[in-house]
């Protein structure tokens, strides 16, 4: 069992290039909570990494965390270091919710037989709903506040291999990932389910990537509904 305990420390650092401090006049920053590395610390004494506010600290002492994962006492001398303490680096900012102007010609080419005074009602009516409009390849909107069930045949989770991926590709696909994350498209899960990766090359040279659930699809239970036939609904019409 491991034992959980509340350690304050005020913090010494080694020199400003191991560890900045930060200035009493920075507000709303974030701090990123690390273990020292070399022979520093204990060697079974266990930091969780975590990320903190300087909003409402107080600078001169911080409360970390401290893991002992033995069944021995771990003994942490004076002036000894076990957590260290940097100015976080934001990789990905948030992206601003700014929305686009919409160019008329989008929906009407230069050659459109539709009239001017049509085409200006027309537009009044689409640029009401100018946001269901996708602008570019990443402008892909975000559903919020539905969640789905899905029933499974099988509830044990499965966890599939990724496909090999050449070395050279790496860090174009890192940089694709990168990507899909600044826009919301996909966020870090620690779900039990993983599918296998497919990586597929376009013709012009762009990375698409795409995910085989073809081991997820033939688990779920089938919803049991009548399905209309086609000539019943053109029925509808008559």
């Amino acid at each position: 069992m491991e034992h959980v305990m509340d350690l304050e420390f005020r913090g010494q650092w080694a020199s400003p290039t191991v560890c900045n401090w930060i200035e009493r006049d920075e507000k709303n920053k974030l701090l990123v909570v690390e273990i020292p590395t070399g022979r520093e610390r204990p060697s079974a004494l266990r930091v969780p990494d975590c990320v903190i506010e300087t909003k409402g600290l107080n600078l001169d002492l911080v409360t970390v965390i401290v893991v002992n994962p033995t069944l021995k006492d771990i003994v942490v001398h004076p002036g000894q270091k076990v957590a260290l303490i940097k100015k976080a680096e934001v990789v990905s900012p948030e992206q601003e919710a700014n929305p686009l102007p919409i160019d008329p010609s989008t929906f009407f080419g230069g050659n459109s037989p539709v009239p001017k005074s049509c085409k200006a009602r027309l537009w009044d009516k689409l640029g009401a709903q100018a946001c269901v409009f996708s602008l570019n390849d990443w402008d892909v909107g975000e559903a919020k506040g539905v969640k789905y069930h899905i029933r499974l045949s099988n509830p044990r989770p499965f966890r599939e291999r990724s496909r090999h991926i050449p070395l050279a590709e790496m860090a174009e696909i890192r940089r694709h990932l990168q990507e899909l994350m600044d826009h919301r498209i996909i966020i870090e899960s620690k779900s039990p389910y993983a599918s296998r990766i497919v990586i597929v090359w376009k013709k012009n040279g762009q990375l698409r990537m795409r995910i085989d659930y073809r081991t997820l699809n033939t688990w779920p239970i089938i919803d049991q509904y009548t399905v209309p036939q086609l000539q019943e609904a053109l029925d509808c019409f008559s």
